[in-house]
């Protein structure tokens, strides 16, 4: 395995960040909902991923999904991403799922 040094980690990441901004409106490319990103990670050989929060009309309003590879979303920058409702974040209040999309587990937090 390859390991970035800590300069070109960084400059990686920069420019992660520069095309994919936290401060943009998302979709994924097999789903309806709007995601923005709540940060974005890079591992050790230099591999990408986000974290994204579902929308309000997402399947998952108000849920974390981390390790989510950049590629997999669409930019649509169209502003609609709204929060989860009150409603929507009382049926998971008790137990929300954090889904891994690496390995596809969930775990529940409260």
């Amino acid at each position: 395995m390859n390991r970035l040094t800590r300069k070109q980690a960084e400059k990686r990441l920069r420019e992660a960040v520069e095309k994919y901004p936290p401060d943009t409106c998302y979709r994924e490319k097999d789903n309806d909902g709007h995601y923005i990103l709540a940060n974005t990670d890079i591992s050790y050989d230099g591999t990408i991923t986000v974290c994204i929060l579902h929308g309000r009309d997402s399947y998952l309003p108000g849920v974390l999904v981390f390790g989510v590879p950049p590629t997999e979303l669409v930019r649509c920058d169209c502003g609609k991403w709204e929060p989860p409702t009150e409603h929507q974040i009382a049926e998971r209040k008790l137990e929300q799922p954090v889904h891994c999309a690496v390995c596809h587990k969930h775990e529940y937090v409260q």
